[in-house]
């Protein structure tokens, strides 16, 4: 039974001595496989942008250096910008059109046991109008429908019809898109000659890498001729009041006639 006993012991301590092995070639250096995912930031020109990383802790924060780049350019505190080690955080003041572009946030010491991938971020700055609720065309004119939006980088535009895109509805010949503006392009829909199945929700959807914002109005199609139906509507009435007290100042000049001469019987 005794070599049994230190058959298993030597077998147990050298499976530790494996696995410990194992162990310390695994360890992975920084800046190994950083994170391809993106947060993406919109800025208000004038307002605190604010950045911070997510992946140390505070203790780690307070331990590691860490380093924020923009455009692969690392970044140095001015009056501005301001790098806060405590919080792993990046803060920029009175945020400007020129603070757009790729940030990212990593540990630059070599020394460091545990993987903290780094993390990036896509700053942009958009503004956006929304279309009116509803919109009103006049028949055989065109539509036309702009979308009041400027950015950094150029945001792409799309432009759809009660869901459906307006390729699918429109023929070629008739639509034109145009940049607004601002230079945005096809941010300008143009819909020649307007018939009534033009009406319906017409929804207009601007992206910046995955953000996106999406605003629709609800266009109404006027006949040509609907600003005339009231006039028409006013004349009708005074011509009918006009027949009706003619007929009636008629009949009553009438009967005043014949009473007269019916007095001028009696009298004779």
């Amino acid at each position: 039974m005794n070599w049994i006993t230190t058959a298993l012991m030597f077998l147990g301590l050298l499976g530790m001595s494996l696995g410990a092995g194992n162990t310390q070639t695994s360890k992975p250096k920084v800046g190994d496989s950083p994170s391809s995912s993106n947060t993406v930031k919109n800025i208000k020109l004038g307002y605190t942008l604010k950045l911070q990383c997510n992946n140390m802790t505070s203790s780690e924060a307070v331990t590691f250096e860490l380093a924020w780049y923009k455009d692969d350019e690392r970044l140095k505190e001015s009056d501005r910008i301001k790098i806060f080690q405590l919080n792993s955080s990046l803060i920029i003041s009175s945020a400007e059109e020129e603070d757009v572009g790729s940030y990212k946030c990593e540990v630059i010491n070599d020394t460091l046991v545990e993987k903290i991938p780094t993390q990036y971020f896509k700053v942009i700055w958009l503004e956006v109008k929304n279309l009116p609720k509803s919109s009103t065309v006049t028949m055989q004119e065109p539509l036309v429908l702009e979308i009041p939006v400027k950015g950094k980088p150029i945001p792409s535009i799309s432009w759809m019809k009660d869901d459906r895109s307006i390729s699918d509805i429109f023929n070629s010949s008739m639509v034109k898109y145009e940049a607004n503006s601002f230079g945005v392009p096809r941010a300008k829909l143009t819909i020649s000659s307007a018939q009534m199945n033009y009406r319906g929700t017409y929804t207009c959807t601007i992206t910046i890498y995955s953000m996106t914002h999406t605003t629709a109005t609800f266009v109404r199609v006027k006949d040509v001729y609907a600003a005339l139906w009231p006039f028409l509507g006013i004349v009708v009435e005074v011509v009918v009041l006009g027949i009706v007290i003619f007929i009636f100042e008629k009949r009553r000049a009438k009967a005043e006639f014949e009473e007269s001469d019916t007095d001028q019987g009696y009298d004779q």
